[in-house]
């Protein structure tokens, strides 16, 4: 299976969208309708022959390099490990795109499987097939996603999307109620992002009140001036140290959100 996790849009559609070029949509229904309309070969016994789709001799070399190439980045602790099952299969994908990429490039030849499959449409193959290594990465990661790293995730966007650099664990739920039922449910995700340095609870001053001071939060600086926080009362060189350790250059944590997002929060 390929699969494909584009950002979503919802949220920053437009009313009103230009059309497709006429000409563009045409095209596109001319090729899909004589890639359907090929028709299948039969032997004497009416038993269907598959047109064989071939690559030429420097397509092969090619090709074989790739696959050479990939079988190291399957073995433990490879490149591929943490997606093996997918990835092995991977060489067979980039063979069955170049022929699709092929049969569409001749759409209007009476006999596409009579041309060999060159170099060129090979490379385009092949780098289409590392777009679906990222997202295979990236469907498999969700698929196995601990849902409090999930809850995490959605409260540092919220964090992003407040622009405050303190805050209280009641102020955050009043942003976050739509998603969660009580306010103990960011008990977990709160304390994991502590963990991971992005926050620090800290200790206000004990209330003359009636009622127990609601728990805050401050915003790690180094995490409020790369999103675009208002750093201007939390300058990094006074507060770091505070939090003990500074965010690390590429946290996983903010790479989820910055997939998440898109474009909303800048990539690491």
């Amino acid at each position: 299976m390929w699969f494909s996790l584009p950002y979503s849009l919802v949220g920053r559609r437009k009313a009103t969208t230009t059309p497709l070029p006429q000409h563009l949509t045409e095209n596109y229904h001319r090729v899909i309708q004589s890639l359907v309309r090929i028709e299948p070969s039969y032997d004497e016994r009416r038993s269907i022959v598959p047109h064989y789709l071939r690559f030429d001799p420097e397509a092969v070399g090619i090709f074989d390099y790739y696959a050479g190439e990939l079988e190291p980045k399957l073995a433990p602790y490879g490149e591929y490990h943490d997606i093996v099952n997918w990835a092995s299969k991977l060489a067979g994908s980039v063979a069955r795109l170049t022929g699709l990429l092929h049969l569409a490039d001749h759409y209007n030849h009476p006999a596409p499987w009579d041309i060999p499959l060159p170099p060129e449409t090979l490379y385009r193959a092949i780098e289409i097939g590392e777009y679906l290594v990222a997202h295979a990465r990236a469907a498999h990661g969700y698929m196995k996603t601990d849902p409090q790293v999930e809850i995490a995730k959605y409260l540092l966007g919220w964090i992003h999307k407040i622009g405050e650099t303190k805050f209280t664990k009641r102020e955050l739920y009043r942003r976050v109620r739509g998603k969660l039922q009580k306010v103990s449910d960011l008990e977990a995700p709160l304390f994991l992002l502590v963990q991971h340095g992005y926050l620090r609870e800290v200790e206000e001053p004990v209330s003359t009140g009636a009622g127990r001071k609601p728990a805050t939060y401050e915003v790690h600086p180094d995490f409020a001036k790369k999103y675009g926080h208002n750093g201007q009362n939390t300058p990094t060189d006074s507060n770091s140290g505070h939090f003990g350790h500074k965010i690390p250059e590429n946290p996983h944590l903010l790479e989820d959100v910055a997939a998440i997002f898109g474009d909303t929060i800048a990539q690491p």
